[in-house]
């Protein structure tokens, strides 16, 4: 039952990288999980590796310097987006006398940007806000700025607990909810220019 331990704390690792929501859906049954997470189990185990922060045995959450490794690492927001993709079970974990629920709060960090539009934004303009692969070119963000869909993915990205986090991409480090802030910023400017035109 290492394994399912495994998952459990993988879950409740997963589940409490973000701010903490009291709930009240069914605890989570240790099968439950461990169907639903095992295929992560080794992109699991290497973002642990490459880090320094084990997911199991559990030993509470990232620092503030584990966390900015858990997501510069490739690895570790590949385990993200893929436990976010998921049919996640609407079940509790409890650490530390607080329950979380495994699908929201895993929604609220990683699940946002798979909602169906930022797939529709990506059709609208060529520019995928996940996984974040830097700042749009400036014909994206016109495109962008003029789709309901992507306003509508902009609004619920900058709503939403967007990682404040860094990634380097190509060589340029980008802060996740910076640039969602700029890309918002970027279109308010578009607007002014076409209303003052």
């Amino acid at each position: 039952m290492k394994t399912g331990a495994f998952i459990a704390a993988t879950a409740t690792a997963l589940a409490i990288i973000t701010a903490p929501t009291q709930v009240a859906a069914a605890e989570c049954s240790t099968l439950t999980l461990v169907v639903t997470l095992l295929p992560l189990l080794t992109d699991a185990n290497t973002c642990s590796a490459n880090t320094g922060y084990s997911l199991y045995p559990f030993a509470g959450l990232p620092t503030a310097a584990e966390l900015a490794l858990i997501c510069a690492d490739s690895t570790c927001t590949k385990v993200l987006s893929e436990a976010a993709a998921l049919n996640l079970p609407d079940c509790t974990v409890t650490y530390n006398g607080v329950t979380y629920n495994v699908k929201d709060q895993l929604t609220a960090f990683a699940l946002l940007p798979l909602s169906p539009q930022a797939g529709l934004c990506a059709v609208d303009s060529a520019y995928k806000l996940y996984p974040f692969e830097g700042m749009p070119s400036l014909d994206q963000l016109r495109v962008m700025c003029k789709s309901d869909t992507c306003k509508k993915l902009l609004t619920e990205a900058q709503d939403g607990e967007m990682p404040d986090c860094e990634v380097t991409i190509n060589g340029t480090t980008h802060n996740v909810k910076q640039s969602v802030d700029l890309i918002v910023a970027g279109c308010e400017v578009i607007d002014i220019n076409l209303i003052a035109s």
